[in-house]
């Protein structure tokens, strides 16, 4: 017959053979049993915002949904690895839309299209859009292109939410 550590500190009790290391033996189980929980629950959460919105007043024309057969100019795919979007990414494009407004005295076009979990969303910029829209472009992928949670695509079908 096997005995495991468990079976024999529970005869020693039985017998009034307690010690100090059989109660240490078992507070440190105990412990170990808990800080594992704790981290299994706490490992796996996605950034949660709790300042507001993310950028506030911006003037773009903001359709959400977008049809599925419209072709984009340029979509700014923002995706998760399971840590959710980089949200600094997504308020710097934010940033240089209302830049971009204001230095050209115009509203730049584009859908907001959400379709993940952890706020994956693309924007899709379309082909009318404004005067100096390259600029725009050649500054976004400046900008956004070494980054390994952005996509940026060009020249294709907007994803359809619906």
């Amino acid at each position: 017959m096997r005995l495991t550590f468990d079976v024999i500190m529970e005869i020693k009790i039985q017998k009034g053979e307690t010690s100090f290391l059989a109660f240490s033996s078992i507070l440190a189980m105990a412990t170990c049993s808990i800080l594992g929980l704790l981290l299994l629950f706490s490992s796996c959460k996605t950034p949660i915002q709790k300042d507001g919105p993310l950028v506030e007043n911006v003037t773009a024309t903001e359709n959400n949904g977008g049809d599925s057969l419209t072709k984009a100019h340029l979509i700014v795919s923002f995706f998760s690895r399971g840590a959710g979007i980089d949200y600094n990414a997504y308020k710097n494009l934010l940033l240089a839309i209302n830049e971009h407004n204001a230095m050209n005295k115009t509203t730049l076009v584009f859908s907001s299209n959400n379709w993940g979990r952890e706020g994956e969303k693309d924007l899709c910029f379309p082909v009318q859009n404004t005067p100096n829209f390259d600029a725009f472009i050649a500054k976004v992928k400046m900008e956004l292109d070494s980054n390994q949670n952005v996509h940026l695509l060009y020249n294709e079908v907007c994803r359809n939410t619906k």
